[in-house]
């Protein structure tokens, strides 16, 4: 036993190669700087290493992990074909690996990587991967993983995987013992999205809706049958014996259902007592065609839309408002909103801000959207008009680039990417130009948005623009070295299309001390629905907890509305602007790790690659279609009830980050 703690503490990761690594991540360099790592001893080191490399996510990783894969350790192997699941163009690496790879959580780890990566070619492995027994020494990861990638695959659209035979093997591992594989059959055949089924097969479901104990298993199985086309009366079946399910989560999978499969049935959630139900049920309802939508939901939008509903919200956690904003976006994506009221009368000054937004998105003139985008003291109201504008009007949205409110401004310099007008090549100028407006939330979307527009302007055979405006030149020099690395990179791209030397800008990526990171233990989140207690996960996403934990103990979170809370999904927080468009006025690298969206699992919020600041979210239950796409960086411990009970608007009243060497949740 000496011997051996002997040879650990001769062959482990370094301090100093740990934090070497983490720059490295963070300043996203070149492949090549990680050369030293791959060959190390010590193979806590060269797993290190191939985490790196597929948060690098670029080519030049493919080689390196290519070797990797065939590293002697396990855990360097698990960790390359993760990292290979984030790297686009590694199919064929996974699929040889997979012909070779013995060890039961390796091959489980490229089976998952597979269904981010893979085509029709990975079909047939994962369908052999599908078949591994269980024992109890040898769980089925390999199984579960396969399944969840052949639903992976499917959401890609990959048409091998919908095939009756994937079906078929996937309705077969439902008669599993082990629950979590059931749970992955489960979940691929809802993400399948299959509109025809057999006989056998419908049976199959029927049977193990009935006899399933796990409820997220049901949940799951309740939302494959909503694509499933000319079976009303088995459908019916089945969603109404869902509809009335102990568990809220099947429930809520049964308005899902049965809102793709046209299920009046929908109306019954209406009277159901919990609130994520009932609000999934006012959605169904205002989406299924030949309801009563007037008797049915006119008494929500009546009983939520005023001042007194708002009061009550603030004061109690009162869900009426939020159901009668649930009940106008619903009806308005039908173009239904209009057949009950006059969406102006929900834009009157005396209605509540959540209100006014929800009928901007009603609201078909040009006119009143402009105004509403331009002057309107409610920001959510601002977004919400100029996404109308821009839906309903194209071109005619342009004037709002001038916008004070850098959101607004964003959402039309969007649409000009796809859309390039030389005549606005001057206001999109003006966007990276204006230092007071740059410093307002949003402005960080605003300039990177801004850039790319531009780029579309001068880079072409022949370009749109061929002489840029006199004062590009000044603004992209300014913004090379943003703190933001997503308005960097758009700069610095903008900046070699109109050849500006950038060579000699250097740029001072914050610096992370990982001993005092390591000492982050967890956080105490006081919200209007009572105490969640968290643990910070620092030895998997280091730069991610330690920027959490900087902006709560600075007090930023505290006030902060929890924004979005989609039942049974997510709820999310930390934007200080309330419609989940702010952020701190800076971003991280993400650091995509290991771990998987179970149910409480914390994640941070992105709007692409690298864009992480101050949103982040939580789970209401197994995501799995999440693993890989967002860095997790925490778990809910205590208080994730109270989660279920949020509603868009609830408070963060607090949250207090706890550290070692300080009293913790555990004492």
């Amino acid at each position: 036993m000496f011997l051996f703690l002997l040879l650990s503490a001769a062959f482990a990761l370094s301090v100093d190669d740990e934090q070497q690594m983490l720059r490295i991540e963070a300043q996203r360099l070149h492949p090549k700087t990680l050369a030293p790592y791959l060959k190390h001893d010590d193979p806590q080191t060269r797993a290190r290493a191939a985490r790196a490399l597929g948060r690098l996510r670029t080519a030049g990783s493919l080689s390196p992990l290519g070797r990797l894969i065939y590293d002697t350790a396990p855990a360097v192997r698990e960790e390359a074909a993760f990292a290979l699941g984030q790297t686009f163009g590694s199919e064929r690496d996974l699929l040889l690996a997979w012909e070779e790879e013995t060890e039961p959580t390796v091959k489980a780890r490229i089976c998952e990587a597979l269904g981010k990566q893979g085509t029709d070619q990975a079909v047939s492995v994962l369908l052999t991967s599908l078949q591994q027994q269980t024992t109890f020494l040898r769980p089925p990861l390999e199984a579960e993983a396969a399944a969840i990638a052949l639903g992976r695959l499917s959401t890609r659209d990959v048409a091998a995987a919908r095939q009756a035979l994937v079906v078929d093997a996937l309705i077969r591992q439902l008669s599993r013992h082990d629950v979590r594989t059931r749970r992955a059959a489960a979940f691929a055949l809802a993400r399948g999205r299959h509109q025809q089924l057999t006989k056998h097969q419908k049976e199959a479901i029927s049977k193990r809706i009935a006899r399933e104990g796990d409820p997220d298993t049901r949940a799951f199985l309740v939302k494959s049958i909503g694509s499933v086309m000319g079976e009303e009366e088995w459908i019916d079946e089945l969603l109404s014996e869902a509809i009335v399910d102990p568990d809220a989560g099947v429930r809520i999978a049964a308005l899902r259902a049965g809102t793709k499969a046209g299920w009046s049935g929908v109306e019954i959630g209406l009277e159901d007592l919990h609130i994520g139900v009932k609000r999934e049920a006012v959605r169904s309802v205002a989406t299924v065609s030949g309801l009563n939508h007037r008797a049915l939901l006119l008494p929500y939008i009546t009983a939520g839309a005023n001042m007194e509903a708002e009061e009550a919200f603030r004061a109690t956690g009162d869900p009426r408002l939020i159901l009668a904003e649930d009940a106008i976006v619903a009806l308005d994506s039908q173009e239904r909103l209009s057949l009950l009221m006059e969406p102006n009368e929900l834009l009157q000054k005396d209605r509540p801000d959540r209100i006014r937004a929800a009928a901007a998105r009603g609201q078909r003139d040009s006119a009143t959207l402009a105004a509403i985008a331009l002057n309107d003291p409610s920001g959510s109201t601002r977004v919400a008009a100029a996404d109308g504008m821009v839906t309903h009007y194209g071109s005619e949205a342009l004037p709002l680039l001038e916008a004070r409110d850098p959101v607004v401004a964003t959402i039309v310099a969007e649409w000009l990417i796809e859309n390039p007008d030389p005549s606005k090549e001057s206001k999109l100028v003006q966007l990276l130009a204006e230092p007071n407006r740059n410093k307002l939330s949003g402005a960080a979307d605003m300039m990177a948005v801004a850039a790319q527009a531009l780029t579309v302007l001068y880079d072409g055979a022949p370009p749109i623009i061929r002489k840029p405006d006199p004062r590009l030149n000044e603004a992209l020099k300014t913004h090379l070295s943003h703190p933001n690395r997503q308005v960097r990179q758009s700069i610095g791209v903008l900046a070699a299309v109109v050849g500006l030397e950038t060579s000699a800008v250097v740029v001072k990526d914050a610096s992370y001390d990982l001993a005092s990171i390591r000492d982050i233990q967890g956080a105490r989140l006081l919200t209007s629905r009572g105490e969640v207690i968290m643990d910070l996960l620092p030895e998997h996403a280091p730069i991610t907890v330690d920027n959490f934990a900087k902006l709560a103990e600075s007090g930023y979170f505290d006030g902060l509305s929890l924004h979005r809370a989609i039942p049974d999904f997510v709820v999310q927080g930390g934007d200080p602007r309330g419609d989940g468009t702010g952020g701190p006025g800076w971003a991280i690298p993400d650091e995509i790790n290991l771990l998987a969206y179970e149910e409480g699992a914390v994640g941070m919020a992105l709007s692409g690659p690298d864009t992480g600041g101050s949103q982040w979210f939580v789970t209401l239950g197994p995501q799995p279609h999440l693993n890989g796409e967002y860095t997790i960086f925490g778990r809910i411990i205590e208080g994730l009830p109270s989660l279920h009970e949020i509603i868009p608007g609830d408070k963060i009243y607090s949250i207090t980050i706890e550290r070692r060497g300080q009293n913790t949740h555990s004492d």
